[in-house]
């Protein structure tokens, strides 16, 4: 399984957006009881702003993207997420890995 992290550029924000969108969606709505589309776009809005995005790809076909940060020196994996078709194929572990 060959699995590439590119860094994020413009044009990725509304695939992204999608894979955020589909990966979470059911999570906050059994946490929540809904999903406010609008606050959650806004949220993650500001979190593409703050940039450190990369889309992953498998097999040259785009799967999700993590989202990483530096702070104090380290870099942090603040969220990855895979859209729901490729969840639960050790995609996400061999990321972390």
């Amino acid at each position: 399984m060959q699995i590439a992290r590119l860094i994020a550029v413009e044009s990725d924000h509304d695939f992204i957006w999608s894979a955020f969108s589909n990966a979470y969606q059911e999570v906050v709505e059994c946490q929540f009881d809904a999903w406010e589309g609008k606050l959650q776009k806004s949220v993650f809005d500001e979190k593409w702003h703050q940039g450190g995005f990369e889309v992953l790809q498998l097999n040259g076909t785009s799967v999700g993207a993590v989202w990483v940060t530096s702070e104090g020196g380290f870099l942090q994996l603040r969220e990855i997420f895979l859209a729901p078709e490729y969840q639960r194929r050790g995609i996400g572990s061999q990321v972390v890995r």
